[in-house]
Parts: structure tokens; sequence; C-alpha cells
């Protein structure tokens, strides 16, 4: 009992487990593979997964950024560190977010022009390509939404730089914050013209 009990308890035991629960996984996959209808939707879920992984592994150089700028406007000890340093660090996440979800629409446009990707709802074709044209649409959505904290922070910045004008005429001379103001404008304008266009100007989105 107590031999039965270790042989439970063990990482081999554990091991086997795991090996019998992905081999059976991989049987059920080879199944539907050879069921030509039923192998499409594999497939467009084994694209999106690979997707959704390579964009977690870009996550880290934006971590990595956000982080770098961070310590530096806390190194150039300026004024508005704190202020500056949650707007650095916002809109790096909020790059990576919409870049995501920008990823997902071109893959899914993608996939909705390739034969081998061709999906079939009850025997179907055009009702498979308007579920990818929907899930393009809701994404698309999604980021419009996402761009106004981007825009919202861009208008306050332009007002931070209105103050420090202020502050220039009455003496008060404040360089560093001016310049850091100056570039996170710069950056954050690019990044919404950018986007927009790229989303909801190119063609390469449409249906």
């Amino acid at each position: 009992m107590k031999k039965e009990t270790g042989k439970k308890c063990s990482f081999n035991y554990l091991l086997d487990i795991i090996t019998n629960a992905f081999t059976e996984t991989i049987k059920i996959i080879n199944k539907y593979l050879n069921d030509k209808k039923k192998s499409v939707i594999v497939k467009v879920i084994i694209r999106i997964l690979c997707c959704l992984l390579i964009l977690a592994i870009l996550k880290i150089p934006f971590i990595v950024l956000g982080t770098l700028g961070e310590g530096i406007i806390y190194l150039l000890g300026t004024t508005f560190r704190e202020i500056l340093s949650c707007i650095w660090t916002s809109t790096v996440s909020y790059t990576y977010y919409i870049l995501s979800l920008i990823v997902l629409v071109k893959v899914i446009y993608d996939m909705s022009k390739r034969k081998e990707y061709k999906l079939e709802i009850k025997g179907s074709s055009k009702k498979g390509n308007n579920l990818y044209y929907a899930i393009q649409v809701i994404l698309k959505i999604i980021i419009a939404i996402s761009l106004i904290p981007l825009l919202l922070t861009d208008l306050m910045l332009f007002a931070i730089v209105g103050m420090l004008i202020c502050f220039l005429t009455h003496g008060i001379i404040i360089i560093g914050p001016m310049i850091m103001v100056i570039g996170l404008i710069i950056m954050i304008t690019i990044s919404l013209s950018y986007i927009s266009d790229i989303v909801f100007f190119d063609k390469g989105g449409d249906k």
C-alpha cells in the first residue's frame, strides 16, 4: 500500500500522466486533421495560438523599454518625473496592447484570403468569410476605443507644454521636462497617426 502511494506521489508518475495526456491530444488533433472540414478549424486555432505565443515573447522588449525609460526619467530628476514616468510606462504598455490587436487584425485578414484557412459554416464559405470579417470589425472597434486614452494623454501633454511656456514667460526655466514632454508628444502623435493609417485606412484591413 505504501509503495502504491509513493508511486502516485512520484515525479515519474506525474510525468506519465502529462505524457499520456499530450499523446492523446496529438491523436485527437491528428484525427481532426484527417478530416478536411475539421482540419481547417484546427489550423486556424493553431495559427492564432502561435500568434499569441509570439506576441507574448515580443512583450519582453516593451517591458525592458518601459523600465529603462522610467529609470532615465528618475535619473534626470526632473520636476514632473512621477507624472512623466507614469505617462511613459502607460504609453509603452498601451502601444504593446494596440500593436497586438493590430497584428491579430492582420493575421485574421490574411487567413480570410488564403484557401487553407477557408472556413465553411453549415456548408457555406460565405458565412465563414463573414465570421472573419466580423472578428476584424470587433477588433477595430476595440482598437478605436483603446486609442481614446492615448488621444487624451496627447492633449494633456499639450496642456503641460502650455503651462511650461507660461513658466518661461515668468522667468522660470525648466528645460528638461520641456524636452521630455515634447518628445512624448511626438512619439504619441506619430503612433496615433500610424495606427490610424494601418488599421482604418489601409486596404489590407478591408473585407
